[in-house]
């Protein structure tokens, strides 16, 4: 496994453990409901796009914030 099916697969596991849809995450991450859509999809697939760090790392904060707000 190379190192952007490891970013996507944790993006994705940091979202599931969150509880974030898709839509949840376009809007935490001020993005569009598309663009986070390519990043979940597999590498080589139609429209699979790579998920890039600066996401990985907004999402990190965001939900310890998130988390910090709601104990």
């Amino acid at each position: 496994m190379d190192n952007r099916e490891k970013l996507r697969k944790q993006f994705i596991k940091m979202a599931d453990d969150a509880g974030l849809g898709t839509a949840d995450l376009a809007a935490m991450l001020h993005s569009s409901v598309a663009r986070v859509t390519a990043w979940k999809r597999e590498e080589g697939r139609p429209g699979a796009n790579p998920v890039p760090m600066w996401a990985i790392e907004l999402l990190e904060f965001k939900i310890a914030a998130k988390r910090a707000a709601n104990p």
